[in-house]
């Protein structure tokens, strides 16, 4: 098991822990496989790549936040089949890609937290939607 602890994370929800928590995913894949596990805290992030063979599990407690910047997202160009409508500012950005991958899955009683009212707010014209 590969603790996003042991490689530095902190779950106080304003520290970015994309990179601690994609060195524990390579970590697993590289080592055959097996499961990353996020703890009890909330672990803000961008974008994660999912690799074969890897379970990503949050435990109770646990809360993948995404980031409220767009900076810390894959760009649109990140793989060829990644595409969207050109009206949305952030097209592209996503926070978890599990992209031509196999045998992944994203278990737990944890939650994930796209942080939709921070874009919501950022984005949305003065009067309102």
């Amino acid at each position: 098991m590969y603790n996003i602890l042991s490689y530095g994370a902190v779950g106080d929800g304003i520290r970015l822990n994309t990179k601690e928590i994609q060195d524990a995913i390579n970590d697993c894949f590289t080592f055959g496989g097996g499961t990353v596990l996020i703890p009890a805290g909330t672990f803000k992030t961008g974008t994660i790549w999912l690799k074969s063979n890897v379970e990503l599990h949050l435990e109770i407690g646990a809360t993948l936040l995404a980031s409220d910047s767009l900076d810390d997202y894959a760009l649109e160009d990140a793989y060829p089949q990644n595409w969207s409508p050109t009206q949305e500012k952030w097209r592209g950005r996503h926070l978890i890609i599990a992209h031509e991958i196999e045998n992944v899955a994203i278990t737990g009683l944890g939650k994930i937290d796209g942080n939709c009212l921070a874009y919501v707010t950022q984005y949305m014209p003065e009067n309102g939607p």
